[in-house]
């Protein structure tokens, strides 16, 4: 699997625009105010445009450096995780696109994930520890789930895997509905790399 880092405006950003503002009015509102943005939309997604190519320099300076990074630091230490976890690699190229996005969206059918413009260190291994496990678990249950089950379980399991693999606790909002599912033991187990992923989808449609 390669990881390549590009600095542009991806059209799927003002997507991302439009649904931060009707479905996180909170984010929305910090997101203005952070950005000295009015809060009508198409001035905000006209500033973003202008902030975004004043910066053109900036952002590709950031681009190298979380290729840097990627590549001397987290490649390493996330790829062969998620591999061992879902069984499977990842052979195609998929591309971050960083940009002044309120929102993380991805496509798994066109292999690209957005990163948001200035974030940590901490915060980029986050991203792609999270998104990377959308890919992998894509990968490794096509064959077994439809697309909308695989992707109301990859939200899932996400928790799980930065608990469990990478010592951390996932903060994020779960997108894939409300309820306590950090200390099941079918995803526990999984997340500890005591059954593998096979198993671990046989025994979800099981257990309904």
């Amino acid at each position: 699997m390669t990881l390549r880092f590009s600095a542009r405006f991806h059209p799927v950003g003002i997507k991302a625009i439009i649904l931060c503002r009707k479905n996180q009015p909170n984010i929305w509102r910090d997101l203005c105010e952070g950005l000295l943005l009015c809060e009508g939309l198409v001035g905000g997604v006209v500033s973003m445009y202008h902030i975004h190519h004043s910066n053109k320099r900036a952002l590709k300076v950031y681009c190298a450096d979380c290729e840097r990074i990627w590549t001397s630091q987290f490649r390493d230490e996330i790829v062969p995780v998620l591999q061992n976890l879902f069984g499977c690699d990842i052979k195609d190229t998929i591309y971050s696109y960083v940009g002044l996005y309120p929102t993380y969206l991805r496509s798994i059918r066109n292999r690209y994930f957005l990163l948001p413009f200035g974030v940590s260190n901490d915060r980029i291994r986050e991203i792609i520890i999270h998104e990377l496990s959308h890919f992998f678990c894509y990968k490794a249950g096509c064959n077994c789930l439809t697309s909308d089950m695989l992707w109301r379980l990859s939200e899932q399991i996400v928790p799980y895997i930065l608990k469990y693999q990478f010592n951390r606790e996932c903060k994020e909002h779960c997108y894939a509905g409300e309820g306590s599912i950090l200390e099941k033991k079918l995803y526990c187990s999984w997340a500890k790399m005591e059954i593998p992923f096979d198993e671990f989808l046989i025994a979800l449609q099981q257990n309904g």
